[in-house]
């Protein structure tokens, strides 16, 4: 009986010692599931990173690619439509 509480206790350190970084490994794949195409434009801007001890360059690393942000609609105005009277209305 003894040998069974040993048992049941390490199953138990187990189960504890997994479940935060599956508790994190899921916030973080729900986060970029939800978000993957800011995560994009954010990555594409990003040319190094700082610590404390060093900084790493990006641009030495690999060319920057194609922006994303290319597509994205111009800040125009509303098209306008012309009725009767001459008015114009906003569509």
């Amino acid at each position: 009986m003894e040998q069974w509480a040993k048992l049941i206790e390490a199953v138990g350190g187990l189960l504890t010692g997994l479940a935060w970084p599956v508790a994190v490994v899921l916030a973080v794949w729900l986060i970029m599931r939800r978000h993957n195409a800011a995560f994009g434009r954010l990555i594409d801007r990003v040319t190094s990173l700082q610590f404390p001890g060093g900084q790493i360059d990006l641009a030495d690393l690999w060319p920057p690619r194609e922006s994303t942000l290319t597509n994205w609609p111009s800040k125009s105005q509303p098209k306008m439509a012309k009725r009767s009277g001459g008015r114009q209305y906003a569509n």
